[in-house]
């Protein structure tokens, strides 16, 4: 991945390793770092659990000390084994983007990074979330917004080849 992008990768977007693995990160890449936390997405459900688990521990939310019959120690050791360094060079985006009409149909999807033709022009499409993009040096659009804005100004978006 081009360390050019790193501020865009934060905590919660989805990547691949070579390998084909699908990592969600825990924290947000560094321009300084080659390496960031992540977790496999096979173990994400597990992880969410005990991180929930300990932060109620920690903060006795409702008592739940009193409940819990579990040793602590253990699942801040079993998370912690959920964690793994990723080297930031060998990643890909993997969150997608998609381009839908006013009415929600999706067109086509692009992966967080890739290029689409905006009345010819390449632009580069940064994903925020499941509803939400921005172009790079742009401005944040939710996916329906921008197909509106698209279809009210004639504006033709293309997926590049």
């Amino acid at each position: 991945m081009e360390k050019n992008y790193a501020r865009f990768m934060k905590w919660g977007k989805l990547v691949k390793f070579p390998s084909g693995e699908t990592f969600i990160l825990i924290e947000n890449m560094d321009n300084g770092s080659d390496f960031v936390k992540a977790v496999n997405m096979d173990n994400w459900r597990q992880y969410e659990l005990l991180k929930a688990w300990i932060s109620n521990y920690e903060s006795n939310s409702m008592g739940f000390r009193k409940r819990f019959t579990g040793n602590i120690e253990d699942c801040k050791t079993e998370m912690a084994g959920y964690e793994t360094k990723l080297q930031i060079s060998g990643l890909e985006p993997a969150n997608k983007i998609r381009f839908i009409t006013s009415d929600y149909k999706t067109r086509f999807e692009i992966t967080d990074f890739d290029s689409v033709l905006v009345n010819g022009e390449p632009r580069r499409a940064i994903f925020l979330d499941e509803y939400h993009f921005q172009f790079e040096n742009g401005s944040c659009y939710h996916i329906c917004q921008w197909a509106e804005i698209c279809e009210k100004n004639g504006i033709e978006v293309k997926q590049t080849a």
